[in-house]
């Protein structure tokens, strides 16, 4: 559970980053279908940056985040409606649940509850949640591939440059999401983690790692790790699957 007084920080920073928004807060004024998607997007970075800050898992941050965009639209009309601390409050509270906290729900307020008059503009909101969420979760994509395939067979981001043909500095952005990552890539990545789970399931996690270490007569003398890093990691599975099937 994060700290009261963690809490109470992220709600004020939340607040003062919406309400400094020049940019979100005239678009707003103008009631631009433009504000909406601004307003999306900052609350969708501001929680996906503070789960990352809470220690959530990387595939945790991503359906928190969305969970609490997709449920904003109350709080967002009480942004629009000027009741800017009201709404940070919101979306905090939202955060906890939809991170598994034990929260107290708030009063609903008038000024907050949607009516047949907003119907338009919910249809507006929904579209373009949908619509950043499909984007963010295409961009998230890799650095979550990569966390999974690093810390499963337990290699460095210089040893994993190889398998994709890049610098070790190369992953280690990617990972934190800095750049963008090819479509083919993208594809080599998949590919790798659907034999990651081929291997997770003939050995056990936490040996994996060394086993991909031992020279062995499979890879003809060579290490797993080595055939891995030249993108054989599919061989690797299903070398060890059928060496392993005819033990049993």
């Amino acid at each position: 559970m994060v700290p009261s007084v963690a809490l109470r920080k992220a709600e004020a920073d939340l607040e003062h980053r919406l309400v400094t928004h020049r940019k979100l807060n005239r678009l707003l004024e103008r009631g631009s279908a433009e504000g909406i998607r601004v307003f999306v997007v900052e609350v969708s970075e501001f929680f996906t940056a503070l789960g990352k800050q809470a220690g959530l898992r990387p595939d945790t941050v991503l359906v928190v985040a969305g969970a609490v965009v997709q449920d904003a639209f109350a709080p967002f009309l009480c942004y629009q409606r000027g009741h800017r601390r009201e709404a940070t409050r919101l979306l905090m509270v939202k955060w906890r649940f939809y991170r598994g906290d034990p929260v107290a729900a708030l009063p609903s307020r008038a000024h907050c509850r949607p009516g047949p008059a907003d119907d338009a503009t919910l249809r507006m909101f929904s579209a373009t949640v949908s619509g950043v969420l499909i984007a963010q979760a295409k961009a998230s994509r890799g650095p979550v591939l990569l966390a999974e395939l690093l810390g499963g067979l337990g290699m460095s981001h210089d040893e994993f440059g190889p398998v994709l043909e890049v610098s070790g500095e190369t992953i280690r952005r990617w990972s934190h999401g800095t750049g963008s990552i090819s479509e083919a890539k993208l594809a080599k990545l998949d590919t790798a983690a659907a034999a990651l789970k081929r291997l997770v399931a003939l050995f056990r996690p936490e040996r994996l790692p060394e086993v991909i270490r031992r020279p062995a007569e499979l890879f003809n003398g060579e290490r797993a790790i080595d055939w891995i890093q030249r993108g054989r990691i599919a061989d690797v599975a299903d070398r060890y699957d059928l060496a392993l099937s005819y033990q049993a």
